[in-house]
């Protein structure tokens, strides 16, 4: 039996891509056959983002609108984006779509099925134009499996959906409000114990979008994180003991 579905859309700085990836998803979310609503959740954007969901949301029964009062880093807001959905099926993917919405379907039938989580696990086609991004990427996959001791992929893939009831006390203890949430809310719910599911999806870059990625300030940023984050992974562990 299909569930009914939330798609959660953090929001920052988008511009006018807003639109077309918003069309894009509605048309994979229509495929689906099931119930759903779009959240757009705008984290204090400076260019013309705001109104432009305000308008989309205006035009379209199907998107709900939020907004952050002040700037609050996308880990926040993909929390809050959760915390407003209404079905029992509730996920996120990146605006830049860099994983294709072509995969949505099946992310969501892995719910259906029993699986607490259903993740992209991304793969890239090797360029000279990418290599950088990609060892930097399989660098920190590694170094997660490593240090936090977990068997999971790809933690930081920005395609990911959960069954609500299962992830809201997983949530409720999330701390980091910028990128490393994807690494917390994975690992917590890899001590928990619960079913996860890992889907190989494309990674394909989105040259319409500016890229944010810092390399080597990004790199000692999550390096950094991972190393203070082993502290809560022994205590997951002794509650999971």
């Amino acid at each position: 039996m299909k569930g009914a579905a939330s798609l959660t859309i953090p929001c920052y700085n988008e511009g006018k891509f807003i639109f077309k990836a918003v069309e894009r998803l509605q048309k994979a979310m229509d495929k689906t056959g099931r119930e759903y609503e779009i959240i757009l959740f705008d984290d204090k954007s400076s260019d013309e983002t705001a109104a432009n969901i305000k308008k989309i949301a205006a035009e379209n029964p199907k998107v709900e609108a939020f907004f952050h009062a002040k700037n609050q880093g996308r880990g926040q807001t993909v929390k809050d984006a959760i915390a407003k959905a209404k079905f029992g099926i509730v996920g996120f993917v990146d605006i830049d779509l860099e994983v294709s919405e072509e995969y949505i379907p099946s992310m969501l039938s892995a719910i259906d099925s029993g699986f607490d989580v259903s993740i992209g696990d991304r793969n890239t086609h090797l360029s000279w134009k990418n290599i950088h991004r990609l060892v930097l990427s399989r660098g920190y996959n590694w170094f997660t499996k490593v240090l936090l001791k977990i068997n999971l992929n790809d933690t930081e893939s920005g395609c990911k959906f959960f069954n609500k009831k299962r992830i809201a006390p997983v949530l409720s203890k999330t701390q980091n409000k910028h990128w490393f949430w994807d690494t917390e809310i994975m690992v917590r719910t890899f001590y928990k114990g619960y079913r996860i599911y890992e889907m190989p999806t494309l990674f394909v870059r989105n040259r319409a979008v500016r890229s944010t990625v810092r390399i080597f300030q990004d790199t000692l940023y999550y390096f950094g994180k991972i190393i203070r984050f082993r502290q809560k992974v022994k205590e997951m562990k002794n509650e999971s003991a």
